[in-house]
């Protein structure tokens, strides 16, 4: 045996300063990550759909919102309630198909509901104040 030294490989170790940053981009990335998911939210898309009928016409849309039920007025709303007739700009009105099984949408009244139906931006319900028009397909229970 020898008594000389034998050459070992490199193993190589990142630099400390490196690792801050790795954690600072993924820290970065989670919150990307977060404020996309809450921009997507039910409540925000409603809120944009309110602003800028315009983007959603005649596009099919799926809107989680509160419901304002009165005979054959049905509105969505997003919370607080609407209390003027200045507040219908925030609201969507929700144009109804005739269907003979259906006798009442009293039910959804003050609840939060899931309409899926097509945006109609040119029209603006009964009275010409609200935002535009969803022609729902299906109304049910939000989940």
């Amino acid at each position: 045996m020898s008594n000389r030294v034998q050459n070992a490989g490199v193993i190589s170790v990142p630099k400390l300063s490196t690792h801050p940053i790795l954690l600072f981009t993924r820290a970065c990335l989670l919150g990307i990550m977060a404020l996309t998911l809450a921009a997507n939210s039910s409540d925000s898309q409603f809120q944009h759909v309110v602003r800028n009928p315009r983007a959603y016409h005649d596009k099919r849309l799926r809107i989680v919102a509160m419901a304002d039920v009165t005979g054959d007025h049905f509105a969505l709303y997003y919370p607080p309630p609407p209390k003027t007739a200045d507040d219908l700009k925030r609201q969507i009105f929700v144009a109804l198909r005739y269907n003979p099984s259906i006798t009442s949408y009293d039910k959804y009244d003050k609840r939060l509901v899931e309409v899926t139906g097509v945006i109609d931006a040119t029209r603006h319900g009964p009275f010409g104040g609200y935002a535009c028009e969803i022609v729902a397909g299906r109304i049910r229970f939000a989940r």
